[in-house]
């Protein structure tokens, strides 16, 4: 499943301080050494918040105030992080270590392709177990308790499904590891960059011509990343609604 599908999935944590309704109060000003004093806003039942250590130095200066929005590398970070209780386990391997282990060059794109698998079968557990998660703390009517719990068997299903994606990518990029029967099982420390690449095709092929399979590489990049951006975009839209 590309990245910019799983990526729709994602949830972010409620912002603090999200109830436009309830009023604020000042609170005591906080001292910055690296710059200005600044004010803590605060609402009842939340915690103060140092303007300055979530807006832009210049933001700051210019007194702007905004809410704190996760960008889409942050998202995907999120989305790679193993939810609390989870009974997936292992020991972080880097994706250079792990094609240093591949002496071949078919080997290593093997070993790539696996290690990104277990990227993408991370993110899918995550998005499996957040939405299982938010089904058990609803509550409904006696009309609708049937179709709740269909809701919730499902959203188990699918758990142990990601689940079980997990250990399967796991197990494929321990044999290309050759790790030992009792060595702990591999998990991702790199997360796929969302980013802009720097291919330097232009720089690579002046002033000759391109193999076309290069070209369409470098163009389908671009979109991509565009495409990633707009649906991080989505998914904040969607969960202001939520």
């Amino acid at each position: 499943m590309p990245l910019c599908t799983w990526l729709l999935s994602l949830s972010l944590i409620s912002q603090i301080g999200d109830n436009p309704s309830a009023p604020v109060t000042e609170a005591p000003r906080i001292t910055n050494p690296g710059g200005p004093a600044v004010l803590a806003e605060t609402r009842p039942g939340t915690l103060a918040i140092d303007r300055d250590l979530i807006l832009e130095p210049a933001a700051v200066r210019a007194g702007v105030v905004q809410s704190v929005r996760a960008t889409t590398a942050q998202l995907v970070s999120d989305a790679l992080t193993l939810p609390p209780g989870s009974k997936v386990s292992g020991q972080t391997v880097s994706l250079v270590s792990v094609v240093a282990t591949a002496p071949e060059r078919h080997r290593q794109i093997e070993a790539v392709h696996a290690y990104w698998r277990l990227v993408e079968a991370m993110g899918e557990y995550h998005f499996s177990h957040e939405r299982q998660q938010r089904l058990l703390r609803l509550r409904t009517g006696n009309d609708e308790a049937a179709d709740l719990r269909t809701a919730r068997a499902v959203a188990t299903a699918q758990m142990c499904e990601a689940e079980l994606q997990i250990m399967t990518a796991q197990h494929d990029l321990a044999e290309i590891l050759l790790l030992v029967p009792d060595a702990p099982l591999p998990l991702p420390a790199d997360q796929p960059l969302v980013g802009p690449y720097r291919t330097l095709f232009a720089e690579l092929f002046a002033g000759k011509k391109a193999p076309d399979r290069a070209r369409m590489l470098d163009q389908r990049l671009t979109l991509r990343n565009q495409a990633v951006e707009s649906h991080a975009v989505a998914l904040l839209a969607a969960e202001d609604a939520l």
